[in-house]
């Protein structure tokens, strides 16, 4: 799902001689809210069928506009088994402009792959003179499920076309999209089906880089701080500096050292490994052991750039130090041996 810089809710907000890449605050924002609609649609309202397991990462473009990357995964039941099966839920054709004129208007705005080919020889996607996302594509009476997981969609050659500069684009030009979700949403939505586990471990590889999160196997992303009494506080101007203080409350970080501090077992277990058997309750500011035993998620910490050079080593350190109990325990190195020593800063520890 991409942004779409036209959205009503983004041009009414625009000061005179704005465009949207101008207002990334704005445009985020929008985006954020309609991209968790869609995620409803998609994993509660069940659009294109029950959802058993669902991963996405947001990603900005150069112009500041972001996008969306899904991977939805089907109950056995409503995957697609079969061409028509596929046709339920994918479209590559233009709608009929008399009976759905909403939806035509923007397939024909946002699901043409037009900047390539005829509309423009120099377009980044054309190598010696062919599209690499193979467009145009041919036309196909029946959609066939492919051998390499990817279904050839159906094309029909009924004779419907749109003019863009000039050129005539037929429905060999029209990207995979689901008519509901690009008319609702007037955005461009690249819908695709993949219908074999090579292809499904393909698109996580490539597109995810195990960076978000899943309702069948959710990824725990837990904070670090650079230094002991380091908390984020919000408060307002004027308030009492003791009332300010006594708000700051244990992180996902410091909770890990309280719950090691009384907890044996722990002291194994390293912090990114932590939410495999732990849950972080934040009402209650503390871990606790799934009741449920395993649930399937995977620990993430937040990344750190090397600029950031406390953070970035404790960092380090927490993916190899398993129990610590505080930060002096992570800036502690030959634990338990006549060379233990207490060093001056997780760079040093690290090091």
């Amino acid at each position: 799902m991409t942004t779409n810089p036209r959205w009503p809710e983004i041009e009414n907000a625009l000061l005179p001689g704005q465009r949207a890449s101008d207002r990334p605050d704005l445009t985020t924002r929008v985006f954020c809210l309609k991209l968790k609609e869609l995620m409803d649609d998609l994993t509660k309202n069940m659009v294109l069928g029950k959802v058993i397991g669902h991963v996405h990462t947001v990603e900005f473009q150069k112009r500041g506009l972001p996008h969306a990357h899904i991977l939805l995964i089907l109950a056995n039941k409503d995957k697609p088994q079969t061409g028509a099966d596929c046709d339920d839920i994918v479209s590559v054709e233009l709608p009929d402009a008399e009976q759905y004129p909403d939806a035509w208007a923007t397939v024909e705005r946002h699901m043409i792959h037009g900047p390539c080919g005829l509309l423009n020889p120099r377009s980044p996607c054309m190598e010696d003179g062919r599209c690499t996302k193979r467009f145009p594509k041919i036309f196909n009476d029946d959609t066939q499920m492919n051998e390499d997981g990817y279904p050839v969609y159906r094309r029909r050659n009924n004779g419907v076309y749109v003019v863009k500069q000039g050129n005539r684009i037929d429905d060999r030009w029209v990207v995979p999209h689901n008519v509901y979700l690009c008319t609702k949403y007037d955005s461009h939505i690249n819908v695709e089906i993949c219908t074999s586990i090579q292809s499904i471990k393909y698109v996580y590889k490539y597109v995810f880089k195990g960076h978000d999160r899943s309702s069948a196997a959710i990824i725990q992303r837990t904070g670090t701080n650079s230094e002991e009494n380091e908390h984020t506080v919000h408060f307002e101007e004027g308030e009492n500096p003791e009332a300010v203080v006594g708000r700051a409350h244990e992180t996902t970080l410091t909770a890990w050292f309280q719950y090691n501090q009384q907890h044996l077992h722990a002291y194994q277990i390293l912090y990114p490994d932590f939410p495999e058997q732990h849950v972080f309750v934040a009402l209650e500011r503390r871990w606790k052991l799934h009741e449920r035993g395993f649930r399937g998620t995977i620990g993430r910490i937040y990344a750190v750039s090397p600029s950031e050079v406390q953070k970035y080593h404790l960092r380090l350190l927490l993916y190899h130090i398993p129990g610590a109990t505080s930060f002096d325990d992570l800036c502690t190195i030959n634990h338990g041996t006549p060379e233990q020593q207490l060093l001056p800063s997780f760079q040093a520890a690290a090091r």
